[in-house]
């Protein structure tokens, strides 16, 4: 989530969210090295869809650069290795329990970082920030809960209603501009992910 945030200093909030969602391509990778998954050809040319999508918006979206993109990237495999993880883990663990440990290490990691960067808050940004903590928590409590009952790779895919929101908000609220190609590199990321994740689901039936 930090890598995120940090990534939204670098491009647009729509980029940002859709470069995010390559997080099934390394659930993808990770699921085949340490969990002995099986990725099928089509599955693989589904991927490179979505990878081809990604140097579409890294070359025709100005906002991205490559320090940027790099984050996002970054911040892309460590969400995958959370998804695996919260995955492996299942049922096991109240999910409560997973949120409690993922806040705690978010609030202590945070706090390091702020030593340097501190900044009061006022007026009205006390609003925003308490308002970002309650739909943050709720929505990392649904995520959770999401990915204990069913398998990673079948989950992650349907976590791209989120592109739809945020391209909306960028556009209504922040105004941000994206051109024809960029939004077809964003389309094709989505369409790749989804693909796979529906020859994924035949070949498990």
């Amino acid at each position: 989530m930090i890598l995120f945030f940090m990534a939204l200093h670098f491009m647009t909030l729509g980029s940002a969210v859709t470069l995010r969602y390559t997080a099934p391509i390394f659930v993808a990778l990770l699921s085949v090295l340490f969990l002995s998954e099986k990725i099928k050809f089509i599955q693989w040319v589904c991927f490179g869809i979505s990878f081809f999508g990604v140097i579409m918006v890294k070359g025709f979206d100005a906002t991205v650069d490559f320090f940027g993109l790099g984050i996002i990237l970054f911040s892309s495999l460590t969400s995958a290795i959370t998804y695996i993880l919260i995955s492996k883990i299942g049922t096991k663990d109240h999910y409560m329990v997973i949120i409690n440990y993922f806040m705690l290490s978010a609030t202590l990691i945070g706090a390091l970082g702020s030593l340097f960067e501190w900044k009061n808050p006022d007026g009205e940004e006390w609003f925003y920030f308490l308002l970002l903590g309650i739909t943050g928590l709720i929505a990392q409590i649904l995520m959770t809960k999401a990915f204990q009952i069913g398998p990673a790779y079948n989950i992650a895919p349907y976590k791209f209603v989120e592109v739809i929101f945020s391209l909306s908000f960028g556009v209504l609220i922040f105004m941000d501009i994206y051109t024809f190609y960029s939004l077809l590199g964003m389309g094709m990321i989505i369409l790749g992910l989804l693909l796979n994740g529906v020859f994924k689901k035949k070949n498990t039936v």
